[in-house]
């Protein structure tokens, strides 16, 4: 088995820096949406831009989790780059 480079852990740090922005950018300085739907009973509902944030949340903390077991991992890391290319397809298609 191949050893992971340096260049491999900044890659992976990297991610992980993309992750925490878009966290960050979602929950604080670019929030999805704010308000509620106002039913014609009166009864309010979350909109369709909630369930996308809390999609992208969950998408975040995976691909942040992805980052960190691939730079503690030694051997074996290329799995951890296929699954971060799913999951950066996956947000994408959610905000789509």
């Amino acid at each position: 088995m191949k050893m992971k480079s340096k260049m491999n852990n900044i890659l992976f740090a990297i991610q992980g820096l993309a992750a925490v922005v878009l966290f960050c950018a979602v929950k604080f300085f670019a929030p999805v949406c704010g308000k509620m739907l106002t039913l014609t009973t009166g009864k309010e509902v979350p909109m369709k831009c909630h369930w996308t944030s809390q999609a992208s949340i969950a998408l975040v903390i995976i691909l942040l989790a992805v980052a960190v077991m691939g730079i503690l991992a030694k051997q074996d890391y290329k799995k951890f780059f296929v699954v971060s290319a799913v999951v950066g397809v996956v947000i994408f298609l959610v905000y789509t």
